[in-house]
């Protein structure tokens, strides 16, 4: 009997085993400049400025801020009265965004935890940002998430998200020789395009402001893409709380 055949087999995806995967990461120092937020928080602070006024937001919250480079740059280029907060699942995640943060004038609060709801309290939240965060997520972490979402922003706040496009989630799969788990490396879990994620949002109960396809890779880079294929496509979405 082949390997393939006696121990192959999908991941069921836990909260120790995610925990797992992402403070292995977090901690692997290879693995720091693969981060999204580092490759593009400039990037991702431009998209929101085009449709965001930020000298109108007070309180900004990055949900799912990972080792905290987003926040590093939207830090960087603060309002007068601005503040920020992270949180994310991952204990290592959170020490190693706090080591940057703290370099910087620190105008952030960081927030480890393992449940929702989040604990900020309800309306208190200007602008959210869940970038890379969606596609990590089961259909219950996905409700509560987006419930979570819905109660701390305030009204007329705004949600930022990004997400790979129609992504290939095959094509990103690997195999644990060890013990014939099959898994997606980064654990993406689902794929979205612009037409099912407009959907989902508007069943949370958000005002869909804009979803569009942008390409973050450098143009020369695109332009080899016959060589080697960029990073897929990213849906960026912008949608607003209705004011009751």
């Amino acid at each position: 009997m082949s390997f393939s055949d006696r121990s192959r087999h999908d991941i069921n995806w836990s909260r120790n085993s995610i925990d797992r995967l992402w403070n292995y990461y977090a901690s692997n120092p290879s693995y720091r400049h693969q981060y999204f937020g580092l490759q593009h928080a400039k990037d991702i602070v431009t998209e929101a400025s085009k449709q965001i006024h930020f000298g109108n937001i007070s309180c900004v919250l990055d949900y799912g801020c990972g080792q905290g480079h987003l926040l590093a740059e939207l830090i960087k280029q603060r309002h007068p009265g601005q503040f920020f907060h992270g949180l994310d699942f991952s204990a290592t995640s959170i020490l190693e965004a706090q080591i940057l943060l703290d370099k910087l004038n620190n105008f952030c609060q960081l927030q480890h935890i393992n449940t929702l709801p989040s604990p900020y309290s309800d309306n208190s939240i200007d602008l959210i940002f869940a970038t890379e965060v969606i596609e990590h997520l089961t259909d219950d972490q996905l409700i509560d998430m987006l419930a979570d979402i819905r109660r701390i922003l305030k009204p007329n706040g705004f949600l930022f998200l990004s997400t790979p496009n129609n992504e290939d989630l095959e094509a990103n799969k690997t195999i644990c020789p060890d013990c014939g788990c099959v898994f997606h490396r980064w654990q993406h879990l689902r794929q979205w395009t612009a037409e099912s994620l407009s959907e989902q949002m508007r069943f949370a109960g958000l005002k869909n402001k804009s979803i569009r396809e942008v390409s973050f890779a450098p143009r020369w880079r695109r332009a080899l893409s016959f060589l080697k294929p960029v990073h897929a496509n990213t849906l960026i979405y912008v949608g607003q709380l209705p004011s009751p």
